[in-house]
């Protein structure tokens, strides 16, 4: 799954989302502006979610050519993609997987190959008129840890399908052409 939370301005909370998240996903790996060859080993390593922030600076024109990155984020939403290296001075050929969990924060939009699969959440920056009580990350991690521990989220959801594996692969709901 690919999330792509965006807004049309600063402040609108797109990092607080980041974190928000933080505190609710297996493994989260908050980061900005990793290389490609980090990336893709982190994700072999680790199997984190990854919480991408300020895409709008990675995929900045004036930075240059982005191509792996966006290839790894590009194969990245369904399993079996793999990202092919020599390693060992050449000798040996190594395949890191690239898929996990991503949400991706920024201002405006990402490459269309990366957004096409991608569920969007547009935030918009509050008026003078809305009040909102400010995230202190230190709040959530309270109720975070809680849902955690509780199996509300994270392992309960893999206890959920290995029950239901085999109906669940059987499935063929109908999909809204929304989506």
């Amino acid at each position: 799954m690919r999330l792509q939370i965006s807004s049309a301005e600063k402040r609108s909370g797109k990092t607080t989302l980041l974190e928000v998240l933080e505190l609710l996903v297996a493994r989260p790996w908050r980061v900005v502006d990793p290389t490609a060859a980090v990336l893709f080993r982190k994700i072999e390593l680790a199997q984190p979610t990854l919480l991408l922030d300020e895409y709008d600076t990675i995929f900045d024109p004036k930075r240059g050519d982005r191509r792996e990155l966006r290839n790894i984020l590009n194969a990245g939403h369904r399993s079996g993609a793999t990202v092919p290296r020599a390693t060992s001075g050449g000798a040996e050929i190594q395949e890191f997987r690239v898929v996990c969990p991503k949400a991706l924060a920024g201002i405006g939009s990402l490459p269309s190959t990366v957004a096409d699969r991608s569920i969007l959440i547009r935030l918009k920056r509050k008026t003078r008129g809305e009040e909102a009580d400010p995230f202190r990350p230190g709040d959530g991690t309270v109720w975070g840890s809680a849902l955690k521990y509780r199996g509300l989220l994270g392992s309960w959801s893999g206890w959920w399908a290995d029950d239901d594996l085999p109906e669940l692969r059987l499935a063929r709901p109908s999909v809204p052409a929304e989506i």
